[in-house]
């Protein structure tokens, strides 16, 4: 899958909202010695934030859980 023939708007929604094409492009990328499309640090910069968002999602759920059946 090459992800680079789309334009900004859908290789940002394939690599981080659906990070297929990240899973597929990245490692091919790598393996046949061309520029990777995106740069790593980015991508670890995004990961973490979503990380970080996710858990405090996580925390804010728990505290506001009530069990339905006692």
């Amino acid at each position: 899958m090459r992800v680079t023939i789309y334009n900004e708007s859908v290789r940002l929604v394939l690599f981080f909202l659906l990070p297929i094409g990240l899973m597929l492009t990245v490692p091919a990328q790598v393996l046949l010695n061309t520029e990777v499309s995106v740069t790593l640090p980015v991508v670890f910069a995004i990961t973490t934030t979503l990380l970080f968002l996710s858990l405090k999602l996580w925390r804010y759920s728990l505290k506001k859980y009530s069990s339905a059946s006692s």
